[in-house]
């Protein structure tokens, strides 16, 4: 049985996840971009 906390958890590890993603993503084209110019 899942509790309810368990449940957030996954949802926030989960989103956490993603933003980390997001950020890497963002310096990583930023990056790019730079040694392009």
């Amino acid at each position: 049985m899942v509790t309810q906390y368990q449940q957030i958890k996954k949802v926030r590890d989960s989103a956490f996840r993603r933003s980390v993603i997001q950020a890497g993503v963002s310096v990583f084209t930023k990056k790019n971009l730079m040694a392009e110019l």
